[in-house]
Formats: structure tokens, sequence, C-alpha cells
């Protein structure tokens, strides 16, 4: 009995440490992103780290907020009246509202730290990171790659 129950243990605490190995990491892309910046050496160092921090932010308050715009629209499939629809559908308006609040909040902050003139080189580097980065993984996918090579200069 206690042999089997050793073995039972044994057999979970394995299963648990290779399952650990096998999960996929979670790539940071926001971190990839400001080293691509960081790369294109448009900001100083201390520009830079205002960027990263004043960017962190507002990526998490969009991305609340688009979270909940997708949750909204799941929704309307299940909503059978008239009023509760109307309900909705203001409310992923008002959703909307409020992103482009935010970004005009927080483009405000950037201003106040990054002259406009590298935020526009900064917005452009941000654009052709993501085009490099979607790219690659397209490449990687056609490849039947699980992982794919990350756009760097």
């Amino acid at each position: 009995m206690k042999k089997a129950t050793l073995f039972i243990i044994s057999l979970v605490f394995s299963l648990a440490i290779f399952a650990e190995e096998e999960a996929p990491k979670k790539i940071d892309f926001t971190k990839l992103e400001i080293e691509y910046i960081s790369n294109e050496n448009i900001l100083t160092e201390t520009e830079l780290e205002a960027y990263s921090k004043i960017s962190k932010e507002f990526d998490e308050k969009h991305r609340t907020l688009k979270r909940e715009i997708r949750k909204l629209e799941k929704s309307i499939k299940d909503i059978t009246s008239n009023e509760e629809a109307e309900k909705v559908m203001y409310e992923i308006v008002d959703k909307k509202i409020a992103q482009e609040n935010l970004e005009k909040e927080y483009l405000g902050m950037f201003l106040k730290e990054i002259p406009a003139t590298k935020l526009i080189q900064v917005k452009a580097a941000c654009k052709k990171f993501k085009g490099e980065l979607f790219k690659n993984m397209h490449k990687a996918r056609e490849k039947g790659e699980k992982k794919f090579s990350q756009p760097m200069r």
C-alpha cells in the first residue's frame, strides 16, 4: 500500500514538472517594442525611460477597455429585447469614446516628456516593429514553426 501511494505521488509530481517544462513562455511584446525603439536611437535614455513607463500604463488601461468592448460585443448575440440591445450598443460606443479620451490624455503625458517630432518617429518605429513582427509570425506559421524570429536591428 505504501509503495503504491509513493508511486502515485511520484508520478503526479513528475507529470507536474514535465507539464511546467512543456508550457510555452509568454512573450513580452511591450519589452520587445521598447528594445526595438531603443535600437532605432530616436530617444535619449531618459526619454526612453519616460516613454516606457507612460506606454506601459497606457497599454494596460487601453487593453482593459478593449476587453470590456469585446465582452459587450460577445454579449450581443444573447440579447433578445430591443431595450437591452440599445443599452449594450450605447455602452460599446461609450467605451470606444473612453478609449479615444484615454489616448488624448496620454498624448499630453507623452508630449510633456518627449518632443512631438521624436514622438512621431517613435510611433512610426512602433508601427514598423509590429509590421515586421507579424510578417515574421506569418513566415514561421507557413514553415510550421512554433517560434518566430523577433524583429531587431
